[in-house]
């Protein structure tokens, strides 16, 4: 495989409303992955203020949509990984606190959505090192 070549083709209305494809080359994808693990600090040495906890990602986003396509090659590259089917804020919480999910990506409807929940305060987050969300 050639870094130019296509990996993907993901279909996204962007700033026009109109479905368009949009290709993602072999070098798009790992350069994504590299700087993601970087940024989340994942190839940093451990905080010492914090502890020590195996890295583990909670994957929600469609696996249809480039969030959640992403997140499942970051986790193949450095993390454990738990998936859920759907999104349910109940479900994340629960999973959060079950498997001490370290690494959270969600779209900002999804994080709302959560932290407004009833009950976010009575599920244990501490194992969080990093969240993330698009623009």
């Amino acid at each position: 495989v050639e870094d130019e070549q296509d990996a993907f083709i993901i279909y996204t209305a962007g700033t026009t409303g109109k479905p368009k494809g949009a290709v993602l080359t072999h070098k798009n994808m790992v350069c994504n992955c590299v700087e993601v693990i970087h940024a989340s600090g994942l190839s940093q040495p451990r905080r010492p203020d914090l502890p020590p906890l195996e890295p583990k990602t909670l994957v929600v986003a469609p696996l249809f949509h480039v969030a959640g396509i992403m997140n499942i090659l970051r986790t193949m590259l450095s993390l454990n990984t738990a998936i859920l089917k759907d999104f349910d804020p109940v479900g994340v919480l629960e999973t959060i606190a079950r498997e001490r999910i370290t690494h959270l990506f969600l779209v900002p409807t999804m994080w709302r959505i959560l932290l407004d929940h009833p009950d976010f305060s009575k599920y244990d987050r501490t194992s969080l090192r990093a969240a993330g969300s698009t623009p």
